[in-house]
């Protein structure tokens, strides 16, 4: 999870707005130059809002400068009943922001507002952090948001696996044991293929996190990439809270932390020196 510092390597985005709080950042994670991570994002999730064409408008011109593709997605929900009957779901519907390259994407609806950085592109939190402002300064107002009922912070790690036909076995000097049991347990005799887990997690009264990980294999005759171990971590609070964005900005930055304290754990000392942790400066 890499970060340029201050500058960012870019102009800042409205650096202005995040003067208070990203001055100064001590202790933050270190830059990793080989870092597995494929997308990072942040989601605030309010009370339904109604967006005429005006508002919607509003929300263009305000993103314009850091996001001048605009779009519209749709998707249909699916869901499977107890009885194995397919049931569909009402459509959804998502405007969507986007950089030139494609590398940054503000999502919107009526009750979501989404930032995502694809992996390569990611430059680190305090740049995440700028974006995310820019995109709360243009939708806020118009929306009238004056209560935040979740807001989360997710980090989505790929560790690239070469030999995948021995399942598990293959993160194994890579991965926490902790996270492979029982591979390797005593009496336990078989090979695990492909793995995938889900763990809800509290820290203190109010930090919640999902750690979802596991091996995942690639299908045969994918010549580039045999399997992964997915490390997909996302910290949240899904209190109903006032919205505030003082508040909202350290909450994120806490994310931040806590989530590096989680992938950190996830790893042998071997495997995060493989990636050639670099102290900012």
């Amino acid at each position: 999870m890499k970060d340029f510092g201050p500058s960012y390597g870019k102009r800042p985005w409205n650096a202005e707005l995040c003067t208070r709080v990203c001055i100064a950042m001590e202790g933050h994670p270190p830059v990793l130059k080989n870092s597995p991570l494929q997308l990072a994002a942040i989601e605030l999730r309010f009370p339904e809002a109604v967006f005429l064409p005006e508002d919607l408008k509003a929300i263009r011109r305000g993103l314009a400068e850091a996001y001048p593709v605009p779009g519209t997605e749709h998707g249909i929900g699916i869901e499977l009943t107890p009885e194995g009957t397919v049931r569909q779901q009402q459509a959804t519907q998502r405007q969507v922001y986007r950089t030139i390259d494609s590398s940054h994407l503000v999502a919107l609806t009526g009750t979501t507002l989404a930032l995502e950085a694809r992996g390569p592109q990611y430059e680190g939190f305090r740049h995440l952090l700028d974006r995310w402002l820019v995109a709360l300064e243009a939708v806020v107002p118009v929306a009238e948001i004056t209560t935040q009922l979740r807001l989360g912070l997710r980090y989505v790690n790929q560790l690239r696996v070469e030999d995948a036909e021995v399942g598990l076995d293959a993160v194994a000097g890579r991965i926490n044991p902790a996270l492979l049991s029982p591979s390797g347990a005593e009496g336990f005799e078989f090979r695990i293929a492909t793995s995938f887990q889900e763990l809800r997690l509290l820290q203190g009264d109010d930090g919640k996190a999902t750690l979802r990980h596991g091996l995942q294999v690639a299908p045969a005759g994918d010549a580039g990439l045999a399997g992964a171990y997915i490390l997909d971590l996302d910290y949240y609070d899904d209190r109903a809270l006032s919205f505030d964005r003082d508040q909202h900005v350290e909450q994120l930055r806490a994310f931040n932390h806590g989530i590096w304290e989680l992938f950190r754990w996830s790893l042998t000392s071997d495997e995060y020196e493989a990636m050639e942790p670099e102290d900012r400066e």
